[in-house]
C-alpha cells in the first residue's frame, strides 16, 4: 500500500503514465476501489492502441475486483461497463461466443437498474453481435429497439450508433436504400469530436458509417458519393490513426475501386487493410477484406494468390462471424470457375446460396444467382436454358433491390448468351442496354466488355 501512495504522490500529474503498475500495487494491496479504477484505465489505455488481449486481463480483473466491494449502484453501474469495455476488445479478437454471455450479464443489470442510457448500448451492442452471426432480420428487430430506447438520450453518439447497427440489418437483407437513409441520419448528427467517439465498438461510429454508406452506394450503382464517403472515412481514420478505423476506411477505398473495376487502384487499398488486420489481430474485418482482396486477385488473374486468401476468408465463421459470407462464398466460387475447377464452383455456389437464403441477404443473394448463370455459361456442355433463368432471377432481384451494376452485368450476362446462340437481335439489346448503364455509372472497365461484345456482333 505504502509503495502505491508512493508512486500516486512522486507521478501525480501523469499518473496514466503509470497506470499498470498502479493497478498492480491497488490489486495486491486489496485497495479494491483504487485497483477497480487502475484497471479500467489500463484496460482502456491498451484498448486504445489495440493490445486487445492485454486490454481483456485487466478489465476483466476488474470485473473480478468489483466482487469485493459493496453491491450499491455505482459497483453494479461500473460492472455494466466493464462487460461491454470486455466485450469490444473480444470482438476484436473474434472471440464472438464469449461476447454473447457479457452481453447477457450487462443487460440484466442494466435492466434492473432502470438505465436507459446503459441498455441502450447493450442493445447497440447486441444487434451487431446479431449480424454476425448472419441474423439481419433480428439485428433490424433489436435495431429498432435500440433506436426506440436512445432517440430520447442526451447521447449523440449513442444515438448514431443505434442506427448505424440498424443500418447493418438493411445493409445485409438488401435494403440499400433504408440503410442509406440511417447511415446519412447518424452522420449528419455527428459533429466536430463526436465524430471520433468509438464507444460503438472496435471503430468509430463515423468510420463506420462512412464505410457502409460506400458499401450500399457501390450496390446501386452512386459511385461518386461513394468514393466521397471513402474519402471521409480515411481522413477521420488517419487522425485516429487507430488499426480498426484504418482498416474499414481503406477496405471501404478499395471495395469502391474494385466494383467499379478499377483493380489497380482496389489492390493496393485492400492490401493495406488487410495488413492492418492481420497486424492488429483484427479477425472481425479480416474476412471480409481477405475475400474482396481475393476478388480483386481473380480479376487480375492472380488465381492461385486468390483461391488461398478467399478459402482463408470462409474458413472461421466462428471468430469473424458469417454476415456478408454468402458474398464471398460467391467470390470463392467465381475463383475456382476461373481457374478451370467447374465442380468444386459448382459445389462452393451451392453453399453460397443455401446460406444467402439462410441468412436472409437478399442483395447478396442475387449476386449468387447471377454466378449460376456464369457457370452454366461456361461448362463444357453450356446450359443456356439453365443460364437464361438464373440472369432473370437475378435480374429480377437486382431491379426490386435497385442494384444497379448487378443489372448491367446480367444484361451483359444475357448479350453475351443470345450472341452465342445466334439470337443477334436480343444480344445487341441487351448489350446497348449494359453499355448505356456503365457509361451512366463511369464504370470504364465493364464498359469496354461490353462494346467488344457489340462490335463482334457488327
Amino acid at each position: 500500500m505504502r509503495i502505491l501512495q508512493a508512486i500516486e504522490k512522486l507521478h501525480a500529474d501523469r499518473l496514466l503514465e503509470h497506470v499498470e503498475r498502479l493497478a498492480d500495487h491497488a490489486f495486491r494491496g486489496e485497495a479494491w476501489e483504487k485497483a477497480v479504477t487502475y484497471l479500467r484505465q489500463a484496460g482502456m489505455k491498451s484498448l486504445a492502441r489495440s493490445a486487445h488481449r492485454q486490454a481483456i486481463t485487466y478489465l476483466g480483473q476488474a470485473l473480478t475486483t468489483l466482487t469485493h466491494l459493496p453491491r450499491t449502484r455505482d459497483t453494479l453501474e461500473q460492472t455494466v461497463d466493464l462487460h461491454l469495455e470486455i466485450r469490444n476488445a473480444l470482438v476484436a479478437l473474434g472471440e464472438i461466443t464469449r461476447t454473447l454471455g457479457h452481453l447477457r450479464e450487462a443487460e440484466v443489470l442494466a435492466e434492473s437498474l432502470g438505465d436507459r442510457r446503459r441498455l441502450g448500448r447493450v442493445l447497440v451492442f447486441t444487434a451487431s453481435q446479431l449480424w454476425l452471426m448472419g441474423r439481419p432480420d433480428k439485428t433490424v428487430e433489436t435495431g429498432l429497439r435500440a433506436v426506440a430506447f436512445t432517440t430520447e438520450i442526451d447521447d449523440v453518439a449513442l444515438r448514431a450508433g443505434a442506427r448505424f447497427t440498424l443500418a447493418l440489418g438493411y445493409q445485409a437483407l438488401g435494403d440499400y436504400r433504408r440503410a442509406i437513409e440511417c447511415l446519412n441520419s447518424s452522420l449528419q448528427s455527428l459533429e466536430g469530436d463526436q465524430a471520433y467517439d468509438r464507444r460503438a465498438g472496435i471503430a468509430v461510429v463515423s468510420v463506420l458509417c462512412h464505410a457502409w454508406l460506400v458499401w450500399c452506394l457501390t450496390e446501386i450503382g452512386e459511385f461518386a458519393d461513394a468514393f466521397d464517403h471513402a474519402r471521409k472515412a480515411l481522413q477521420i481514420a488517419e487522425v485516429t490513426n487507430q488499426p480498426a478505423n484504418l482498416v474499414f476506411a481503406h477496405r471501404a477505398l478499395g471495395l469502391a475501386h474494385l466494383r467499379k473495376g478499377e483493380l489497380e487502384q482496389a489492390i493496393p487499398a485492400l492490401e493495406e487493410a488487410l495488413a492492418l488486420c492481420r497486424g492488429a489481430e483484427l479477425r472481425i474485418p479480416f474476412d471480409v477484406t481477405a475475400g474482396l482482396l481475393g476478388h480483386a486477385y481473380t480479376r487480375a488473374g492472380r488465381v492461385g494468390e486468390a483461391l488461398l486468401l478467399m478459402e482463408q476468408a470462409v474458413s472461421d465463421p466462428a471468430s469473424t462471424g458469417s454476415a456478408n459470407h454468402p458474398l464471398l462464398f460467391a467470390y470463392l466460387s467465381e475463383g475456382y470457375l476461373v481457374g478451370g475447377d467447374v465442380d468444386r464452383a459448382v459445389a462452393v455456389a451451392k453453399r453460397a446460396l443455401d446460406l444467402a437464403r439462410q441468412q436472409k441477404e437478399g442483395g447478396n443473394e442475387g449476386w449468387v444467382v447471377r454466378l449460376f448463370g456464369e457457370i452454366a455459361v461456361l461448362r463444357d456442355s453450356p446450359d443456356c436454358t439453365v443460364a437464361e433463368q438464373c440472369y432473370r432471377d437475378a435480374l429480377d432481384r437486382a431491379a426490386e433491390l435497385g442494384m444497379r451494376p448487378l443489372i448491367a452485368h446480367c444484361h451483359l450476362g444475357f448479350g453475351k448468351l443470345y450472341g452465342r446462340k445466334g439470337k443477334r437481335v436480343q444480344a445487341l439489346d441487351h448489350l446497348a442496354t449494359a453499355t448505356t448503364m456503365y457509361h451512366e455509372m463511369d464504370m470504364h472497365f465493364w464498359l469496354e466488355q461490353a462494346e467488344a461484345e457489340l462490335r463482334g456482333l457488327q
